[in-house]
């Protein structure tokens, strides 16, 4: 016995969604994660702030060789909001290594408007 893989839509309809698709990613109506800046800040952490919940929580300023690591971002810092995935482990995990003077590496992201947001944090013990 084959078995095939069947497809319902006709090639006309096909095409159609294709070309709506690309419309729609163009226009520049899909965000991706692509559209964002990935970029790494290393070295120790010289300062940790707190705000609001969502007004960038906590805030850290890295530097190295009195080079500020977070550069063109708005105030200088990288930082996390409340509802941020993993928010109260990784606030931990910066103060145990700023508490330390251990070296860290920060992945962010920086928006349009020049503000850092952390995504990813190791600490080299």
């Amino acid at each position: 016995m084959t078995f095939t893989k069947r497809c319902f839509l006709s090639n006309k309809h096909k095409r159609q969604g294709l070309v709506a698709l690309c419309a729609i990613f163009l226009a520049g109506g899909w965000t991706t994660a692509a559209s964002a800046q990935w970029l790494l800040a290393t070295g120790r952490i010289s300062a940790a702030n707190l705000s609001y919940a969502e007004n960038q929580a906590f805030r850290i300023n890295i530097y190295t060789n009195e080079v500020n690591q977070f550069p063109g971002c708005n105030g200088g810092f990288g930082f996390l909001n409340v509802s941020d995935s993993n928010y109260e482990a990784k606030v931990a995990t910066l103060l145990t290594a700023a508490s330390q003077s251990k070296t860290v590496e920060v992945s962010y992201t920086k928006d349009s408007s020049g503000w850092c947001a952390i995504t990813d944090i190791r600490v080299q013990f």
